[in-house]
């Protein structure tokens, strides 16, 4: 006979509002944990499986129990120029590549857990062209990029270490729009696009030394909706999604230059809950987090067009702990990993959220995983 279970379960309202905010269940990691600062600005993960940290106080590796902390006090030993820390970047071979605030690019070497700096020098026109390093990503072989906050966009050749300079240059319209760089993507077709602050969105096509521009134009609604790009990603269809500081979200159809905009005043099932976006990552192809400064985590699935949200809560101490959020990654174990502004490190182990499927009834699973399991009854087995 086949055996079956009574299952009394308690949905309360929170089962019809789960959808816009989950009950996920966050560990927190902050300075009582090892953790140099508690703004956190980026986190990736190298190849040995190290979490890399970047704080406005010092550089932390994470081995899964505790933290590994850099500061440039022992610049002699560690090779760590400053202690603000912008961005971090993990290339093709696996090396570790680090922006700061003041002092300029950095290269890890693991081989002798130091770091290598590049700097510029007034004196060495192939020198990076500021210690301002806001962005990095790989392009071609042999080639990273490197956004500068006042000193423009470099092209470093890792072969030669030399840097190419690319500004703006008064009345040139086919040079750099602005100095002051804060994001990059180099996407699928090897173009290269840069997010300015103040100029909208750049675009370097491939094999090409102009750049196109992409600026807010208020009489038209089919441009950029504000110009300080924070973040720039790729989905799976080629679309380039833009976060702005004030502005929302923005996505770009390629083939037409058409921008479409979601924000806190969006009419649609996509609205955000603040307009300032500090960071996008694509998940899985569809999911695409959005991190805000002051409204927490959107959660957009592209394909479905519709939008979970994930916030603070003052009474839930397993909640997210802060609403302003800087980023989102998910590690090789599919564990999210959320950096905050004040508040540290956030972690979402997703495997581990709902209750596990005992139904062959899609439905009737999905209700128990937005449920609250108060009691089980086993009905006898018939001889």
């Amino acid at each position: 006979m086949r055996h079956f279970f009574i299952i009394v379960v308690s949905c309360f309202v929170g089962f019809i509002a789960s959808a816009q905010n989950p009950n996920y269940i966050f560990d927190h990691l902050t300075v009582r944990d090892g953790l140099s600062h508690p703004s956190v600005n980026k986190i990736v993960q190298d190849s040995m499986g190290f979490l890399w940290i970047a704080t406005q106080d010092g550089l932390n590796k994470f081995d899964g129990f505790g933290f590994k902390v850099y500061k440039s006090y022992d610049q002699k030993t560690n090779g760590l120029t400053n202690n603000s820390i912008k961005t971090l970047f993990i290339d093709k071979a696996g090396v570790l590549w680090v922006g700061t605030v003041a002092g300029g690019l950095l290269r890890y070497n693991v081989q002798f857990d130091i770091f290598e700096s590049y700097l510029h020098d007034p004196q060495n026109p192939k020198s990076i062209s500021s210690n301002s390093v806001y962005a990095i990503c790989e392009g071609e072989e042999g080639v990273i990029w490197v956004g500068t906050y006042g000193g423009g966009l470099n092209k470093f050749n890792t072969f030669t270490k030399e840097f190419e300079h690319f500004i703006n240059i008064s009345g040139d319209k086919n040079s750099l729009s602005n100095n002051n760089i804060r994001s990059l993507l180099y996407d699928k077709s090897g173009s290269l696009w840069i997010g300015t602050d103040g100029s909208g969105l750049d675009l370097l096509q491939k094999g090409s030394k102009q750049f196109k521009h992409y600026s807010n134009n208020p009489a038209d609604k089919n441009t950029i909706s504000q110009g300080s790009i924070m973040t720039i990603v790729q989905d799976q269809y080629n679309n380039i999604w833009t976060g702005t500081y004030g502005g929302g979200l923005n996505v770009l159809d390629k083939k037409t230059g058409i921008f479409k905009h979601y924000s806190t005043k969006t009419n649609d099932n996509i609205r955000l809950t603040n307009d300032i976006i500090w960071d996008l990552f694509i998940d899985k192809d569809t999911l695409l987090w959005v991190s805000t400064r002051g409204g927490g985590i959107n959660c957009i699935n592209i394909k479905r067009n519709t939008c979970n949200y994930i916030n603070y809560e003052e009474e839930n101490r397993n909640s997210l702990n802060s609403n302003t959020i800087l980023n989102v990654m998910r590690d090789n174990k599919g564990i999210l990993w959320i950096g905050t502004e004040d508040k540290g490190l956030n972690r979402l182990n997703m495997q581990k959220q709902n209750f596990k499927g005992i139904s062959s009834n899609r439905l009737i699973n999905n209700i128990l995983n937005k449920c609250k399991i108060a009691s089980f009854y086993e009905e006898p087995r018939v001889r």
